[in-house]
């Protein structure tokens, strides 16, 4: 075989395995920038939405006094990073295209959500059990 039939048959071989996870993302994303502001806006509100039920079972625990509440905690901690990191992609797609009031106040409410949720996990990582079940309750009642 010669060096030019060896070379060709690398490059064919090599370059049928090589896909791109950028590639794969971007072909599984809407076309349209407000379509992906929608799915970016789905995927935040399902955030919110998990992280308050963390809240309520951190709550739980705490209220039973139950072994285990550091691992709720920390549950509580990553789901807070992950409202984040949505709220972050929500920001993104917002920045491609106009959004329409209503999306508009709609990351307003989530961004004061993922500030209000941040800063309890801060102030509370090392707080006693009974502070951490006060400020929480106070804020799962003002959802």
């Amino acid at each position: 075989m010669s060096t030019a039939a060896c070379l060709l048959w690398l490059v064919v071989v090599g370059s049928c395995g090589c896909s791109s996870i950028y590639h794969q993302t971007r072909a599984q994303l809407p076309p349209e920038p407000t379509a992906e502001l929608s799915l970016r806006l789905a995927e935040a509100r399902e955030a919110d939405r998990r992280l308050e039920q963390s809240g309520r079972q951190f709550l739980e625990r705490l209220c039973q006094r139950a072994s285990g509440s550091e691992f709720s905690f920390d549950r509580l901690e990553a789901d807070a990073h992950e409202l984040e990191r949505c709220l972050a992609a929500v920001v993104v797609a917002a920045a491609r295209c106009e959004p329409p009031a209503d999306k508009e106040a709609e990351i307003e409410t989530l961004r004061a959500r993922a500030s209000v949720w941040r800063g309890y996990v801060e102030a509370n990582r090392d707080a006693d059990p009974a502070v951490q079940e006060q400020q929480l309750k106070e804020l799962l009642r003002a959802d």
